[in-house]
């Protein structure tokens, strides 16, 4: 089952005001071009009652031109694990590291390669990162009635900065998203 909303993506989209300052200056050091995709890794604290697994979450590449026309339209499945040197989960969270597998590590290195080829031409555009949680499931009954989420950033040069701080997301969304976003959540079957 796929989630309409994506953690992630709707973390950082739902204000610029959460970003901390530390996790501002990581992203702003953060070339996605020339990022050892091996190295690259998001993790994200959710309530250790939602459960992740393997392809609950992607990273989702874009380049258009300036004209429009798509160059580079590239997902990526992505592995999550709960490793050692994760960041430290708060009361109550669990959180994730998400990273690309070997072959997907290779195939963001051609993606990056095609991008920068096309820079090198001259080409004009704009590009897109993004890393979503699409799927999960609620270890322990009950209804969603919120989602605290913290994000953190690695570009596998030194540990994690955290990109975003504690709060919840479905607060932070639209009641539409949101109201999506709880009925995309089923219990743990």
């Amino acid at each position: 089952m796929r989630m309409t909303g994506l953690l992630m993506g709707a973390a950082l989209a739902a204000g610029c005001g959460a970003v901390t300052p530390g996790g501002l200056a990581a992203v702003s050091r953060l070339d996605p071009l020339t990022v050892a995709p091996a190295g690259l890794a998001a993790a994200v604290a959710v309530p250790d009652r939602l459960r992740l697994t393997d392809g609950d979450a992607e990273m989702h590449m874009t380049v258009e031109r300036g004209d429009g026309g798509v160059e580079v339209d590239e997902r990526f499945d992505l592995r999550l694990s709960q490793p050692a040197d994760a960041p430290a989960a708060g009361a109550g969270e669990r959180v994730y590291v998400a990273r690309l597998s070997p072959a997907d590590a290779e195939r963001f290195a051609v993606a990056q390669a095609r991008v920068r080829a096309l820079r090198a031409a001259g080409v004009q555009g704009s590009g897109q990162l993004s890393i979503g949680v699409t799927g999960g499931c609620l270890e322990r009954g009950g209804a969603l009635t919120d989602l605290p989420v913290r994000t953190w950033l690695s570009d596998g040069s030194g540990g994690f900065v955290a990109l975003t701080g504690r709060r919840d997301l479905l607060e932070e969304l639209d009641p539409e998203t949101a109201a999506a976003l709880r009925a995309g959540i089923a219990g743990c079957g």
